[in-house]
């Protein structure tokens, strides 16, 4: 029964894992288009 509540404990870590590491790869994206956008050629 131990081995059952470790493995779903691991499975349960691993989603909010994905989660975090999939919401701080969006966030750096959208970083990184607006510093893209920000810094775009000047007009004169």
């Amino acid at each position: 029964m131990e081995f059952f509540l470790g493995l779903i404990f691991f499975i349960i870590g691993t989603y909010v894992m994905y989660w975090i590491v999939r919401m701080g790869v969006r966030d750096g994206i959208a970083d990184a288009d607006e510093r893209r956008v920000g810094s775009g050629p000047e007009r004169e």
